[in-house]
């Protein structure tokens, strides 16, 4: 496989695997992900208050290019829980759904958020090198640690790709 370790950008190799679905819920915003990502995750943080740390699973986002729709609208960005007990409600714009399983390709990032859309452009750039067809699916980015310096944070991104 393609290695994904370039320049400052620290990005591991890539890794085929398996995912199951799970059960999401979310607040989600449109736009740019730059913009739409940051206000998402903004809204979520007010509603995490009301649902205990023992409940959160993990927290992720979810980025989807709609390529049927123009413009801003056509980003869309999730930034959601996987909960232990998904019958918890907030009260609040929360929505709920499940997210598909299926093959992803993931890579880790080590280092800031800031990073995420250029360890995202790196990743295609290698699944492309690699010849793999990306599934018309969201790409997720789950959260695996916090508290740490910011050179330090982990983010797993996956992007689904076909069988």
């Amino acid at each position: 496989m393609e290695s994904a370790n370039i320049n400052c950008l620290n990005l591991s190799d890539m890794c085929i695997m398996d995912m199951e679905a799970f059960e999401f819920t979310y607040v989600e915003k449109k736009g740019p992900f730059q913009d739409s990502a940051r206000a998402a995750w903004i809204e979520l943080f007010g509603f995490i208050e009301c649902i205990p740390q023992s409940n959160i699973r993990f927290q992720t986002g979810l980025r989807y290019v709609d390529s049927a729709l123009e413009g801003d609208s056509k980003y869309v960005y999730q930034a959601g829980l996987s909960l232990i007990d998904n019958s918890q409600e907030c009260n609040g714009n929360l929505l709920k759904r499940v997210v598909p399983g299926g093959r992803f390709a993931k890579f880790t990032l080590t280092g800031p958020y800031s990073q995420i859309t250029e360890a995202y452009a790196l990743a295609m750039s290698v699944i492309g090198k690699n010849n793999l067809v990306i599934r018309n699916e969201f790409c997720m980015q789950r959260y695996v640690n916090k508290n740490v310096p910011e050179s330090e944070l982990l983010t797993d991104i996956y992007i689904p790709v076909a069988q």
